[in-house]
């Protein structure tokens, strides 16, 4: 109980974002390293394109969604399987893909994800993915859910950028 009224506290104070140009790659391996090895037989890896090497965002807040999806990919994920992340520029906007080869998303739960309180696990507050959608549209951004073909799950951030 006192984890799930510390995480509703940690939403509802959210401070605004206060965005920075941020160097993508040591970005992405810091949050990385925290995640090699954990899961043995669970590969984990990012590939950021050429033209996506620099962008502006706060990078904490990014981060801390990122480690929260890094978290729920890697919990879905059993050995043999893969969790990578991705970094593209489309259209002016800068776009993170988090996928994994994990268990998917039942159909009926797409819709709720990120709504307050709802999880598809037994464990949790099910505030994990509402922080990340907050986040997200603080920075003016979206974020979406998408089967990954032929298992798994793949989150999509896109960002705008200046």
């Amino acid at each position: 109980m006192k984890s799930m009224v510390d995480e509703f506290s940690r939403f509802a104070r959210m401070p605004l974002p206060r965005p920075t140009e941020v160097e993508l790659k040591s970005w992405i391996d810091e949050a990385l390293n925290l995640y090699q090895g954990i899961k043995p037989g669970v590969e984990v890896s990012a590939r950021i394109d050429d033209d996506a090497r620099k962008a502006r965002f706060d990078a904490e807040q990014i981060k801390r969604a990122l480690i929260n999806l890094l978290d729920n990919a890697l919990d879905a994920t059993e050995a043999p399987g893969e969790v990578s992340v991705a970094v593209h520029r489309r259209n002016g906007s800068l776009e993170i893909n988090i996928s994994d080869t994990g268990e998917g998303i039942p159909p009926e739960a797409k819709e709720k994800l990120f709504l307050p309180h709802f999880s598809t696990k037994r464990r949790g507050t099910g505030l994990g993915l509402s922080i990340v959608h907050r986040i997200v549209s603080d920075h003016h951004g979206t974020i979406q859910a998408d089967d990954n073909d032929p298992k798994g799950t793949i989150f999509t951030i896109t960002l705008p950028q200046q």
